[in-house]
């Protein structure tokens, strides 16, 4: 008589069997010269996974050379960009040694294909920490530049990774799969994401009752991108008073746990209550 329960051996065999074919499936799309975006559950191990999976893919296909680069230390498209300059440079100091490469435009992304071309290659570019894109003032125009030029880019491969928030990342994923018939798209997406949003506007609203002007004025600062907040200019515009002023609404704001600061600068705390600042707050100021 056979039992419908699984020992704790023959599930750890089943899980695995299951990881190896997502493992190789994803090597197989990759190999196809397929862009991926990867995210997982903070502490499950992500950075490890892609090591391994850049590992193998340039292990397999002696044509493909791989390039890890991590966007914790940009805050804006600007440093981003260096930051993906100054990468490839190292990693193919050879042939960007002799290129003229603008450095004011976006062009800069299509630096991989410019050194895939001239060594006869394929490159594989990996991504990390890519959830911190949303840190940038300019994120959403910046993101949708980028993936059209990485869409032109031959001989190219781009895999994006990182951590998410699962609990946000789960509701997202359920008001997007009860939009889906057959294909999820970009603007299914786009309007799970404002049902996110405004499923916390009761919630998000007394939050900002609770604040004075002057902390909500401090995060439409940081909203809008600056960083520079201590600075006559930043004080002045948003009329946050004196530094010492700034200080305490800091503090107080990161008692509520509403910001967090620390080497890279200062970031909201809940993305979503970020982008409902953005959508339903101050857009409609």
């Amino acid at each position: 008589m056979t039992t419908p329960f699984l020992s704790l051996e023959q599930m750890s065999a089943v899980y695995k069997t299951e990881q190896d074919w997502l493992f190789e499936k994803l090597l197989r799309k990759l190999n196809a010269n397929r862009h991926l975006i990867l995210t997982a559950d903070q502490g499950w191990g992500i950075q490890e996974y892609v090591n391994e999976l850049g590992f193998q893919l340039a292990e397999k296909n002696p044509d493909i050379h791989t390039c890890f680069i991590d966007i914790k230390p940009a805050h804006c498209s600007t440093t981003f960009l260096d930051l993906f300059v100054a990468s490839l440079s190292h990693r193919f100091p050879e042939e960007t040694s002799r290129m003229d490469i603008d450095s004011s435009s976006m062009d800069k992304i299509k630096l991989p294909s410019l050194i895939a071309k001239k060594k006869k290659i394929r490159i594989a570019v990996f991504l990390a920490n890519s959830h911190l894109f949303h840190r940038f003032r300019d994120s959403n125009p910046f993101l949708r530049t980028m993936r059209l030029k990485l869409r032109n880019q031959k001989n190219c491969i781009f895999c994006f990774y990182g951590d998410n928030h699962p609990f946000y990342l789960k509701l997202l994923t359920w008001h997007a799969l009860i939009r889906t018939h057959h294909t999820c798209t970009t603007a299914i997406v786009e309007k799970a994401l404002n049902d996110l949003v405004h499923h916390f506007d009761h919630h998000f609203d007394n939050i900002v009752e609770s604040l004075t002007s002057k902390q909500l004025s401090f995060l439409k600062a940081l909203l809008e991108g600056n960083q520079k907040l201590y600075s006559n200019a930043t004080r002045s515009e948003y009329q946050l008073g004196s530094t010492s002023n700034v200080a305490r609404i800091t503090q107080s704001l990161e008692r509520k746990e509403i910001i967090d600061t620390g080497r890279l600068g200062t970031v909201f705390t809940n993305p979503i209550f970020r982008e409902w600042l953005r959508r339903c707050y101050f857009g409609n100021l």
